[in-house]
């Protein structure tokens, strides 16, 4: 179901000012935004359909939802710029945005360009929506209610029946009193500007509400049955419309007529839901997933699920449209950097083929390949030009930096490695292979496993491992023989170690040994899923990635972790590249992250002391940058 807090047909009065301006207006002119936040920087793909729904329009900026991420375009989609990873997010009438990204609530007072966390929450938030009176309501499992724009919250209600279930949240936009919140089974209603809530509807839920601006009525939809109505705010219903399935309402936020999404068709109904009828015009196609209006311009946006031109906008009041850049947002399964200086990076995206990154533009590199279709890369430590591919035909290599690639192993790897001496190690039907010249010639060298992933030691050059189901496995001559180290935990799918730590992250969690893997710590509360986790050598901070947590960060070698940057907290990642002083994340549906290593650069201060301070960092940046890590 599509969340209101999406549909700028229910952006409700006016937000009063959030008492921050001030603060973010002190942090923009206290640092310079040298690094620190993560930025989506592509592959993009024109054939990639990645938007899912409008988020808001304001002014001459709309806002959308893509797989992972909030993008915004002030140019009707002719370009976009990544604004933050996002579970929901909410756009004021006065370009205020709220985003909750994992559990923190964040808030942009500059459309999206600075982000100021200003609350957590014990869930990921699925809608916001704001009252009449000022009041701002979120269902984040539990329904949280704030009275001064945001800044703080309650938690007023929780269901008694199904903890965490709240997703759904709408209130009436004319003076604030009623609002309805929704779980999947059931229908709650609050008279008293959701402060107290009662259960008016149980059974199978309505599909997608909206309230009129006279305060008491209110249509909603039900999946396959038809249009429901109720003339005292949510109290009673009866159904107006049988065997209509409309899979969205909407309602145009200056003159209350209403729109529906029947069959991917815009239908539009001028009596409250009574009657319907097709819209004249809309965009070309018959697969529309989502509509907005700019309640100030009148401005029509609709995204559709088709791959080329699934953004269109109408400056005329949906009469007639126009087709715009589409925003793609790939699965990039992993990354890789040849050379000892690495120049570029590689991307092996999913079905989008492997993409070649110079610092400035992508270039697609899978023109000879059988297939586009590629889920490992690892790269030569020596040879700026060789590159190697797990591809669902075999295993491929490239030596001319992706111009040309020659099959090496008849066989897809399922992982693939680079170890620092520059031998390849690739599991192929339960079997490790190991190359020492490029993938020529091959040894097998360990027999029956399955491999979860690769790594190796940061301070040693012969030092590698590889998790498998139940254990680890350890080599101390660079992959040429194997000791296994059983592990407490099941579904082990990465490793990592630096001298006297080993951290390993599994389905169950993360685990930690300082003795080499003779004993174990599990992390207490520690995220799950996790996919990848990486050691910065130069730092020896750790970054896990993974389903659930997301991109997090340790700086005390494991024991704790956090979310690196509040705008990439639900992010999905199945892979991370460090090279130079930038940090490289390879993500489910956003793409590859970026995120520079170097510290802010203070601005505040004598004029004398930031010149010395911009000239030293001008000056490490050009004799004492960080080591290449690949």
């Amino acid at each position: 179901m599509r969340s209101h807090a999406f549909d700028t047909f229910r952006l409700r009065a006016m937000f009063g000012s959030l008492q921050i301006v001030g603060f973010v207006a002190l942090l923009a002119l206290a640092t310079l935004a040298h690094g620190g936040e993560w930025q989506a920087i592509g592959p993009n793909d024109p054939q990639d359909n990645g938007i899912t729904s409008i988020a808001g329009a304001i002014g001459n900026a709309v806002y959308i939802n893509t797989y992972c991420c909030t993008y915004r375009s002030t140019d009707n989609g002719q370009s976009w710029t990544f604004l933050a990873t996002r579970n929901s997010t909410f756009v004021s009438p006065t370009g205020q945005l709220f985003i909750a990204a994992y559990d923190t609530i964040a808030t942009s007072a500059d459309g999206g360009t600075t982000w100021v966390p200003v609350a957590t929450t014990p869930a990921p938030c699925g809608e916001f929506d704001r009252s009449g009176t000022g009041t701002l309501h979120a269902a984040c499992g539990d329904i949280f209610r704030s009275t001064d724009s945001g800044i703080t919250w309650q938690d007023v209600y929780q269901d008694p029946s199904s903890y965490y279930s709240f997703r759904e949240i709408v209130a009436d936009p004319s003076t604030g009193s009623v609002a309805l919140a929704q779980t999947s089974t059931t229908m709650f209603r609050s008279k008293d500007d959701g402060l107290t809530w009662n259960e008016v509807i149980g059974g199978a839920v309505l599909r997608d509400v909206t309230f009129f601006r006279d305060g008491h009525t209110v249509v909603a939809s039900r999946y396959a049955e038809g249009v429901y109505q109720s003339s005292d705010a949510g109290m009673t219903w009866s159904l107006v419309v049988a065997a209509l399935a409309p899979s969205d309402l909407y309602r145009h936020p200056n003159t209350d007529e209403l729109f529906a999404l029947i069959g991917g068709s815009i239908h539009a109904s001028g009596d409250q839901g009574r009657s319907w009828h097709p819209y004249p015009s809309g965009p070309p196609t018959t697969d529309v997933i989502s509509l907005g209006i700019d309640p100030a311009s009148n401005a029509w946006y609709a995204t559709t699920s088709h791959a080329q031109g699934n953004f269109w906008y109408s400056t005329n009041g949906g009469v007639s449209w126009n087709s715009a850049n589409t925003v793609s947002t790939p699965t990039v399964h992993e990354l890789a950097a040849p050379g000892p200086s690495p120049t570029a990076i590689f991307a092996a995206a999913d079905d989008l083929g492997v993409w070649r990154y110079d610092g400035n533009t992508w270039q697609n590199v899978t023109s000879n390949l059988p297939s586009k279709y590629s889920s490992g890369i690892a790269a030569s430590k020596t040879d700026p030009n060789t590159v190697y591919l797990s591809h669902e035909e075999g295993t491929y290599r490239t030596s001319d930096a992706g111009a040309s690639w020659q099959q090496v192993l008849q066989y897809r790897a399922e992982e693939l490695t680079v170890t620092k001496q520059d031998t390849l190690l690739v599991n192929v039907y339960g079997a490790i292979k190991r190359s020492t010249d490029h993938g020529t010639t091959w040894t097998e060298v360990f027999g029956s496993v399955t491999v979860g992933g690769f790594g190796y030691d940061t301070r040693s050059d012969n030092v590698v491992y590889f998790t498998t189901y139940d254990a680890m496995n350890r080599s101390t001559d660079d992959g040429a023989t194997w000791q296994t180290i059983p592990l407490p935990f099941f579904n082990n799918q990465t490793v990592a170690g630096t001298t006297g730590l080993l951290i390993v992250g599994a389905n169950e969690g993360i685990l930690r040994s300082t003795d080499e893997g003779v004993t174990w710590t599990e992390i207490e509360d520690s995220p799950r899923n996790i996919i990848k986790i990486l050691i910065d050598p130069g730092t020896d901070d750790l970054y896990a990635g993974g389903y659930w947590p997301g991109i997090l960060v340790s700086r005390d070698a494991g024991v704790t972790w956090k979310p690196s940057g509040v705008t990439v907290a639900s992010i999905a990642v199945r892979d991370f590249l460090l090279a130079d002083d930038t940090l490289y994340a390879g993500t489910v549906y956003g793409g590859v992250m970026a995120k520079s290593l170097l510290p802010p650069v203070p601005l505040l201060g004598r004029p004398s002391s930031m010149l010395l301070l911009l000239l030293g960092v001008c000056l490490a940046g050009r004799r004492g940058r960080r080591p290449v890590r690949t």
